[in-house]
């Protein structure tokens, strides 16, 4: 049973659910990857439909025009993952336990601290408790570079959740990005979510560098970023959200 590690605004959200929960009428949880500039893609489908469960990874070399199939693990926890994914992408402020050493290593990080202009003292104001921080998706600031777009080296991948509960809307959770990069600032009220889920339980197993990207290593950075929005008290212009989504749509 996963544990509960997350307090949203007030509200406990368990890692757990009532057997009696809603059951899916179908669902497709699919993350791609493309290894570029000319390797190939690599995908990991994990779906229900008409009451049968499979969980497959395919991987498409394309100098060769190939694909090939691998029957996977199953993963017995998706569907309590999918309900806390459709919990979290509603969620405007998380507020969740965090590795006591990434502080220190906040502290440490005298690269990036450089590039957000913050300082050790920016650091510990930051933390009302050293095992505990609150983000809310209100304070992102986005940037023009945040708009740039195009990929043509790297590791791009998308990842999409779609699911159907008995009477009601077919549902689209999805993120994309490059596993090779660090998270656009516009993608992290989506990555969150995914860091939350992931951390307690992967739900990919085959796509290597996945569970580094949804990892403490991503979070240490837009953990500075926070700090330097706060700092620099960019918040409250129509320019820092961008029309920014909750990221659930009705499926099309």
């Amino acid at each position: 049973m996963l544990k509960k590690v997350l307090i949203v605004s007030a509200i406990l959200i368990f890692y757990s659910f009532k057997s009696n929960a809603q059951v899916f009428d179908f669902y497709r949880a699919e993350v791609s990857v493309a290894y570029l500039p000319s390797y190939g893609r690599q995908s990991e489908v994990i779906e229900k439909v008409n009451n049968q469960i499979s969980h497959r990874g395919i991987l498409t070399i394309w100098k060769h025009k190939k694909s090939r199939k691998k029957k996977l693990k199953p993963n017995y926890l998706i569907e309590d993952q999918i309900r806390q994914l459709d919990s979290l992408f509603k969620v405007k402020s998380f507020t969740f336990k965090i590795n006591s050493n990434l502080i220190d290593s906040l502290k440490q990080s005298t690269f990036w601290k450089d590039t957000y202009n913050i300082t050790d003292q920016d650091i510990d104001s930051f933390f009302t408790r050293q095992d505990t921080v609150t983000l809310d998706i209100n304070d992102i600031h986005i940037s023009e570079v945040d708009l740039l777009s195009g990929v043509l080296d790297g590791i791009p991948y998308y990842i999409r959740i779609r699911y159907k509960r008995a009477d009601k809307d077919t549902v689209d959770l999805a993120i994309e990005g490059n596993l090779y990069d660090g998270v656009n600032s516009l993608n992290i009220a989506h990555w969150l979510p995914f860091y939350l889920v992931n951390r307690e339980h992967p739900i990919f197993s085959s796509i290597a560098g996945l569970n580094n990207y949804f990892g403490d290593e991503r979070l240490q950075n837009i953990l500075l970023r926070f700090i330097s929005w706060k700092k620099t008290n960019r918040f409250g212009t129509e320019s820092h959200l961008l029309h920014l989504q909750s990221g659930i749509s009705p499926g099309m």
